[in-house]
């Protein structure tokens, strides 16, 4: 979901986050669960990496074992340098139909 959302803004305050803090990303887990727990930045991309299948789950544990601080570091390094890396589009890309029930808010 876009951090700017009402939908958005309703789970970062749930947990005690800044809506207006748009210089991260976050994952929910367990969502309307009563385990439901937001992560940010280096913890988000884990949360998702583990989710993805084999490979990425491995990175995923891989990069659990690192200090948090590391993390964030390397996740802040990446973000500021995410168009050299990634390219930059005119548009925001929308998921394809099949892949559409994983995201909360479109």
């Amino acid at each position: 979901a876009s951090l700017q959302s009402a939908f958005a803004k309703a789970i970062l305050s749930r947990h005690a986050a800044d809506p207006k803090d748009l210089d991260t990303m976050y994952a929910v887990l367990n969502y309307q669960q009563p385990g439901e727990k937001l992560a940010a930045r280096s913890d988000a991309v884990i949360a998702i990496l583990t989710d993805l299948g084999d490979f990425w789950r491995g990175l995923g544990v891989a990069l659990a074992i690192l200090p948090k601080w590391l993390r964030d570091w390397g996740y802040g390094l990446i973000a500021r340098n995410r168009y050299r890396i990634f390219g930059k589009y005119d548009q925001c890309l929308l998921p394809q139909e099949r892949y559409r029930h994983k995201f909360l808010d479109m």
